[in-house]
């Protein structure tokens, strides 16, 4: 059975990016939904994981009784092991599914890109619609205050509208949804650029 809506995947220890899925986006995203579903959101972000955990084995549970995924977008992201196996492991359900295709165009992934992109395969590009934040990548307080939030809260606002269009089409939750490890998984993109 589903225990979350949305587990939103990012790599946390990218700069700024944690500190604004964290601070900024996951919040007003909850507030969001909060207003369109007829019952509080459940939203999966790693820093709610109980200590004490095996960390491993919760997010592979969080991730595997997920409805959807918000996949956000860093030019580390392709680079972390666990940010990719999550991101194939829904890719994996919506192939296995058929989603993503003629007979069934929706897809089970968000992307919301924080910056870059460029990091990510061309066939990635082409599989799911990209929601550009990167116009809102900011993390100082003084960013709530600014003209450029309204903006973003329009933006969140039409990201939580697809994601209540696309929960009502979530598949039926399945024990054997797949979670692919290290050695089943694709290889991960080469960086775009060198690295240092």
């Amino acid at each position: 059975m589903y225990e979350w809506d949305v587990f939103i995947s990012y790599h946390r220890s990218s700069g700024a990016a944690g500190r604004w899925v964290n601070e900024f986006f996951q919040p007003l995203l909850q507030e969001m939904l909060s207003d369109r579903l007829p019952s509080r959101p459940r939203l999966y972000v790693d820093t709610a994981m109980p200590s004490g955990v095996a960390w491993p084995a919760h997010l592979k549970r969080a991730l595997k009784r997920s409805r959807l995924m918000i996949s956000v977008w860093s030019a580390p992201y392709t680079q972390s092991e666990w940010c990719w196996l999550e991101l194939m492991s829904m890719k994996e359900r919506e192939d296995l599914l058929a989603y993503c295709s003629e007979t069934n165009p929706r897809a089970l992934v968000h992307v919301v890109r924080f910056c870059d992109g460029e990091a990510f395969p061309s066939e990635l590009h082409d599989r799911w619609a990209i929601t550009d934040f990167h116009p809102y990548a900011y993390t100082s307080p003084a960013f709530r205050a600014s003209a450029k939030y309204l903006d973003f809260e329009h933006a969140v606002g039409q990201l939580a509208d697809e994601i209540v269009e696309n929960l009502g089409h979530a598949p039926m939750f399945q024990v054997d949804f797949p979670l692919l490890g290290s050695s089943t998984s694709p290889p991960r993109p080469k960086p775009a650029y060198p690295m240092l």
